[in-house]
């Protein structure tokens, strides 16, 4: 879901998680990782054996799994966690191969990715789907549903305003059902 600024893409995402019985959230940010989204090998302590720990997708298998400010990693172009989409999207596992462990751990997720467009708000010289900020085609592909959402408030008093995000939800709400 990729739209302007306080257009209501997270409340959208609220009603996804109100409505499904397992949905885990992520807010990508300068510090994510791929690892904290897929998975990681790590030694404990106490056994000082090597383990298979669960990111945010494998954790959500079998659910939904929200990603809030899917365009910031979009921006820089040195990161490259979103190719931490690729695997789980398309073949419903993560892959861990460190240490000792090699394993795949069940990503079966429906992912609602929520962001801005590429420049924040939508130019209307150009179209909606040349502003997505996700430009790779292979991650593009994982997403089969793709919705644009622009700021078109009609210019009311806060209550009119109001009153329009209420019936707007409300329709919303419909749909979802």
């Amino acid at each position: 879901c990729i739209g302007e600024p306080s257009t209501g893409k997270s409340h959208l995402a609220q009603i996804v998680s109100d409505r499904m019985p397992k949905v885990l959230k992520t807010v990508v940010s300068s510090g994510s990782t791929k690892v904290g989204l897929t998975g990681a090998v790590t030694k404990n302590e106490v056994t000082k054996q090597f383990e298979a720990e669960s990111g945010a997708i494998p954790m959500a298998d079998g659910g939904f799994h929200i990603t809030d400010e899917i365009d910031k990693p979009a921006q820089d172009s040195s990161s490259d966690i979103l190719s931490a989409f690729n695997e789980p999207l398309s073949d419903k596992k993560v892959t861990l191969n460190k240490a000792n462990i090699h394993t795949e751990l069940s990503a079966d997720v429906s992912e609602y990715a929520i962001g801005n467009p590429k420049k924040r708000r939508f130019d209307k010289h150009q179209e909606k789907y040349e502003q997505n900020p996700i430009e790779n085609a292979d991650l593009n592909s994982r997403f089969p549903i793709k919705l644009a959402v622009e700021d078109n408030t009609p210019n009311q008093s806060n209550k009119d305003n109001k009153e329009f995000l209420e019936r707007e939800e409300a329709k919303a709400r419909k749909v979802i059902n």
